[in-house]
């Protein structure tokens, strides 16, 4: 019992000091409820409320050490998480402290705290998250490659950028993107020299990056990455060679056919295309002579509302043609 009033006691003096040291303002966030209480930090907070049944104190005291036991947990569980992501996932974690403290517009008090319980390098990133990743979108913004640019000199300008604005963080921060790039580099050296082998060489690169989150999780995408690598100096039966291997080994039956029908879908859009761009020429050809002869005394006005209307009724007829109709 006495143990159980000491807690008590501490929470109000904490308070107490925290009115003594901060603002009105700062106060009154202080008593909002977190909006981020876990499982454990509900816990935490029961075993509070619970001890209040039996020693007697005021609600808004009660109120007071629940909240401070649920940031308490939410706080070190985000430094923990932090402290051990990399990538898309340390990206993640830091989006979402500042998303929650804006939106309960106690972001200094947060920084306060964590900056009690953090490394000196982890505090700064937290604070100048916002500020950097600004920045950052706003260079992605600006960059400019030439289209004869090597892919591993685009690669190379691309570092650079990041370690401009992120520092020695870009490596971390950005880890899986660069993998992601690397990949894509090493992809170019894969060997060709049969289906097989440039299946196991592929296979090979995956299980390299695999602690990586490189958008690859499923066996279609890991598909359409190792086909989107294959020569194209290949010509057509020995694309075909590899692609098959591919879908064996990634693809399941329904998969296989699904693409098949899209490939068809695909090529009878572009002869679709091609038809009728073969057709309007023809037709925007005999047009030109009509002018020159049939349709001579025309005024120009007169002229182009008759070019209009053939053009109009040849695409109508065209397209109601090519849908069936």
């Amino acid at each position: 019992m006495k143990l159980l009033t000491s807690i008590i006691v501490s929470v109000i003096l904490a308070g107490t000091a925290l009115v003594y040291l901060g603002s009105t303002k700062r106060i009154a966030d202080q008593q909002a409820p977190a909006a981020e209480l876990t499982v454990e930090n509900l816990n935490s907070a029961t075993l509070v409320a619970d001890t209040t049944n039996r020693i007697p104190t005021d609600e808004a005291t009660v109120t007071e050490a629940r909240k401070e036991a649920g940031m308490s947990t939410s706080l070190e569980h985000f430094v923990q998480q932090l402290q051990s992501t990399k990538g898309k996932r340390l990206i993640e974690t830091l989006e979402s402290f500042w998303s929650i403290c804006l939106s309960q517009h106690n972001c200094e008090d947060k920084l306060a705290e964590l900056k009690q319980i953090m490394t000196p390098d982890y505090f700064e990133l937290t604070k100048s998250y916002p500020e950097l990743s600004l920045l950052w979108q706003q260079k992605l913004g600006t960059f400019i490659f030439e289209s004869d640019d090597p892919l591993a000199s685009r690669i190379a300008q691309f570092k650079q950028q990041a370690i401009l604005v992120w520092g020695a963080w870009a490596e971390v921060l950005l880890s899986d993107q660069l993998a992601a790039y690397d990949l894509k580099l090493e992809q170019q050296n894969l060997t060709h020299e049969s289906p097989e082998q440039y299946r196991e060489a592929f296979e090979a690169l995956l299980e390299k990056s695999q602690e990586h989150d490189l958008g690859l999780n499923t066996d279609v995408a890991k598909f359409e990455k190792a086909v989107s690598s294959l020569s194209n100096t290949m010509n057509e039966q020995q694309k075909s060679a590899y692609i098959d291997e591919l879908e064996r080994t990634y693809l399941s039956p329904t998969q296989r056919q699904d693409i098949r029908s899209r490939e068809q879908q695909v090529t009878a859009q572009k002869n679709r295309l091609r038809d009728y761009h073969v057709e309007l020429n023809q037709l925007e050809s005999k047009l030109s002579q009509q002018r020159r002869t049939e349709y001579e005394g025309l005024t120009d006005a007169q002229w182009q509302t008759i070019h209009r209307q053939k053009i109009t009724e040849f695409r109508r007829t065209f397209f109601s043609h090519q849908d069936g109709i």
